[in-house]
């Protein structure tokens, strides 16, 4: 039953646009994908990171992170930059600077989503 003052063209819109965002891929799929498309421009040491990241040696990595968002920055590569801060963000929380980890992650999906739309 369709709700009073919403025409029927609205509400297949509403369905289709529920259906194209049910059939995206998740977002960091997306950035993996576009980041080994462009592996020659990532910033050196990024899967570094990822080993200190797993390794739970948060204060290595929170420290080679911080130099290498710099390198991202210089590169002006933004799904490099977000792959970084998305990193970092994930290593200040597991070594429980949360708010920190808020901060960066947020700008890492900023920065995502801006790489997206380039």
């Amino acid at each position: 039953m369709q709700s009073p003052g919403i025409s029927s063209s609205t509400t297949g819109k509403t369905s289709r646009s529920s259906t194209a965002v049910a059939s995206l891929e998740p977002s960091a799929t997306c950035l993996r994908r576009t980041l080994s498309d462009h592996q020659d421009q990532r910033p050196p040491r990024i899967d570094e990171l990822e080993a200190l990241r797993a390794a739970g040696r948060y204060t290595a990595g929170i420290r080679a992170a911080e130099q290498v968002a710099a390198t991202a920055d210089a590169l002006a590569f933004t799904p490099a930059q977000a792959e970084v801060l998305l990193t970092l963000g994930s290593m200040l929380a597991g070594a429980g600077e949360f708010e920190r980890a808020a901060a960066t992650l947020a700008r890492g999906i900023g920065v995502a989503t801006l790489a997206d739309d380039l």
